[in-house]
């Protein structure tokens, strides 16, 4: 069989005559879904000073809301990506990922001209309900891919999101502190427009994706069952650090001034971890053994996380850090290729669910737990969890199963 040609960037940037839906297409979702990632993260890193400014409540009332409205979003996701995932089988999944994002355009755009605590809540709920934009790029990179790039495709992508994650936060920051909130919001709600016209104009029309005729329904459930849960103990792990960073810094005694810089440049290494592994299993293919390798590194993650409890020097805690979350970025992209490859592209919204309730959930454990125990505690209590949800993959009844 021949190999498939490699993804061209200039393909991406420029129309084309062809209308058929195509490997091109897979970095116009991915640069799509990079900027969408850019403008969420963009906002979200000075959310929580916006939530406080226009608060009317107590302290104490604020700070319980900033994570109701911090986590809204994401938790919103989880409920109504698979329904926007099971709608791609009867409408384009182009014109679903055109009206996720134009959508999210218009809200963040109407924030800042609403400045009550309460709607702020409401607004970010209905982002969160009208988004699952990443579960229909998922569903668009899957469908443009070949069989056997689809897996490098899917490492693509994924990069494309953590490239975006990792530059929306210091944008954000600047912004705001150059122009002020109502700017900020404003800049985000712009960039998210030129998104809009960008894959408006760059994707290919796509049909709705109906169930391919090899697909196995009879194993989707068990399949989902047992990637889901890893889904969401994977993104729990890469998500719930920054919101106790400061603590876990004042603990190594480093001073608070210093801890706000040493706390960026923390996120930002093992960010930087993250699209680099993504960014090599795109490179590398798939293993040959694909269940084998989620084994391995998953079990690896959870020991590093123990490890990170006696890591007493910030040094030694971000090259720990580093090494954890590139193994559990080596997982994601073969979750994902493992339920598509089924045929199954609709599962790929329930999947996705994982990662939001992962993102909502991930935050508030870290904080909630760390209120009343030690760092040590959070530690294991998370490397729980991912080990938990390997079980699957040690009982071979799961992804990795034989015949995968």
């Amino acid at each position: 069989m021949p190999t498939a040609p490699p993804l061209r960037i200039r393909e991406a940037l420029r129309p084309w005559r062809r209308r058929s839906l195509g490997e091109p297409d897979v970095l116009v979702a991915t640069l799509a879904q990079c900027g969408m990632n850019i403008t969420f993260f963009f906002v979200l890193v000075f959310l929580p000073f916006y939530v406080q400014q226009i608060s009317h409540l107590d302290a104490h009332a604020t700070l319980l809301w900033t994570g109701l409205i911090m986590g809204a979003t994401s938790m919103a996701g989880a409920i109504f990506s698979p329904i926007w995932g099971a709608l791609t089988a009867r409408i384009s999944p182009k014109l679903i990922f055109l009206r996720g994002i134009g959508a999210h355009a218009l809200l963040v755009f109407l924030t800042p001209f609403l400045p009550n605590i309460y709607i702020l809540f409401l607004i970010r709920v209905l982002e969160g309900a009208m988004g699952g934009v990443s579960t229909l790029g998922l569903i668009i990179t899957s469908a443009a891919s070949p069989r056997e790039r689809l897996t490098q495709n899917l490492s693509v992508f994924q990069s494309g999101m953590t490239i975006g994650q990792l530059l929306g936060p210091p944008l954000g920051a600047a912004t705001a502190a150059l122009v002020g909130f109502k700017p900020a919001f404003l800049v985000s709600a712009g960039m998210t427009a030129l998104v809009v016209l960008y894959t408006a104009r760059y994707l290919s029309p796509i049909p709705p994706q109906k169930r391919s005729p090899g697909a196995e329904p009879r194993r989707s459930l068990p399949t989902l069952l047992a990637a889901a849960p890893l889904y969401f103990a994977v993104t729990l792990q890469l998500i719930f650090l920054p919101a106790i960073l400061p603590r876990i810094l004042a603990g190594m005694g480093v001073e608070s001034g210093a801890a706000i810089v040493l706390a960026g440049l923390i996120v930002t290494a093992y960010t930087l971890a993250s699209a680099s592994t993504t960014y090599a299993m795109s490179r590398m293919g798939p293993p040959r053994r694909p269940g084998r390798w989620i084994l391995t590194a998953g079990l690896l993650a959870s020991g590093l996380q123990l490890l990170l409890a006696l890591a007493g020097t910030p040094l030694l805690f971000t090259l720990v850090r580093v090494a954890q979350v590139a193994c559990l970025s080596s997982v994601a992209p073969l979750l994902i290729s493992h339920v598509a490859a089924r045929g199954e592209v609709a599962s790929l919204g329930f999947l996705n669910a994982g990662r939001f309730i992962g993102n909502a959930l991930g935050p508030v454990l870290a904080t909630f737990v760390l209120a009343s125990a030690s760092p040590l505690a959070l530690y294991g209590l998370l490397s729980a969890i991912l080990v938990v949800a390997l079980l699957p993959q040690i009982t071979r009844s799961g992804p990795g199963a034989r015949g995968e």
